[in-house]
């Protein structure tokens, strides 16, 4: 729903995600170490948006919806195993990593 963010986090598998429903998705990411990030909109197919996007193993990725909602899939692979899977809220320098000009990245923590 509006308001609710997927939180900063990286996992050691691609991961992903795809739109299935409601407004278009704002997905942000960037490498492990920091450095230059990028924007990603996820959005149905039929309306010629990009309904799939794969985030590569090991990337800082974080979204949230551009509407009242959004309902997405992910899907992980090789495998989800919960000890690869890490959030920057709990990184000993998740403010210096971030790179500078990325919209909405405290706001993901």
């Amino acid at each position: 729903p509006k308001g609710a963010v997927s939180r900063w986090h990286r996992v050691a598998s691609c991961e992903a995600w795809h739109h299935l429903e409601g407004a278009p998705l704002r997905m942000h990411e960037f490498p492990a170490q920091g450095g230059p990030g990028r924007s990603v909109t996820l959005g149905p197919g039929a309306d010629h948006q990009t309904p799939i996007h794969v985030v590569e193993a090991g990337l800082w990725q974080g979204a949230l919806t551009t509407g009242d909602y959004t309902l997405v899939g992910c899907s992980v692979a090789p495998g989800f195993v919960f000890e690869d899977h890490c959030l920057l809220a709990d990184h000993p320098e998740r403010d210096t990593i971030v790179p500078e000009g990325l919209p909405f990245w405290r706001a993901l923590l």
